[in-house]
């Protein structure tokens, strides 16, 4: 969404661009404008056994991501009519979890009052291990307490219609590169940005899920 040279000047870090494979496996395909987060944290000699990270480098990151913020707010911040109800988690379960989003119930629980989805789309493109209609149901059991049904995109015969038929999305962590070309694939993309943008639909993802 924003260019890298937006925020260099501010930052006083000169930005170059180039195409890699480690991190995301997409990095490459952001060169052809199919959207890859990947921000840089000012490490050497990766991919190797010589890897390090200069605590300089740590910081200037640190500097460019919040610059990155800055600008993400000045562009956004008068828009009166924007209003997005996300949450992004950085996994599906922590240690210790007996169930998915445990960790985050505090935070889901609120959001869930504020927006009353009746009905959550569950996107499971991502997925690495296990079956998708064994996921949709374990999410089914952390959804009941809000008298929520979920449903997953994989068992719809038109997937975009699905998509505007419910209150909500869910997308799970996996294969960022996998679940980015379903979705481009299956002309996902910009029904669900109209979804969560301007009809303010609730997103909830984590891991590979918050990169869409």
């Amino acid at each position: 969404m924003f260019n890298d040279f937006d925020y260099s000047n501010n930052t006083g870090i000169e930005m170059r661009t180039l195409p890699s494979r480690y991190g995301y496996d997409g990095t490459v395909l952001s060169q052809k404008v199919i959207p890859f987060p990947n921000l840089f944290t000012g490490a050497h000699y990766f991919p190797s056994i010589y890897e390090y990270l200069p605590v300089e480098s740590l910081k200037a990151a640190s500097a460019v991501v919040q610059e990155n913020i800055k600008i993400i707010y000045s562009k956004f911040a008068n828009c009166s009519e924007v209003v997005m109800n996300v949450m992004l988690f950085s996994n599906g379960k922590l240690p210790g979890d007996t169930s998915l989003l445990e960790y985050g119930k505090e935070w889901i629980r609120p959001m869930m009052e504020k927006t009353q989805p009746k009905k959550m789309l569950f996107i499971p493109f991502a997925m690495i291990r296990g079956q998708y209609s064994d996921r949709t149901q374990q999410l089914q059991q952390v959804f009941d307490e809000y008298d929520c049904e979920v449903v997953s995109i994989h068992e719809a015969e038109d997937p975009v219609q699905a998509l505007k038929e419910v209150d909500g999305i869910i997308i799970s962590g996996g294969n960022t590169w996998v679940l980015n070309r379903m979705l481009h694939d299956l002309g996902l993309v910009t029904p669900m940005r109209d979804a969560v943008i301007n009809k303010g639909k609730l997103f909830i993802g984590w891991s590979a899920g918050t990169n869409v």
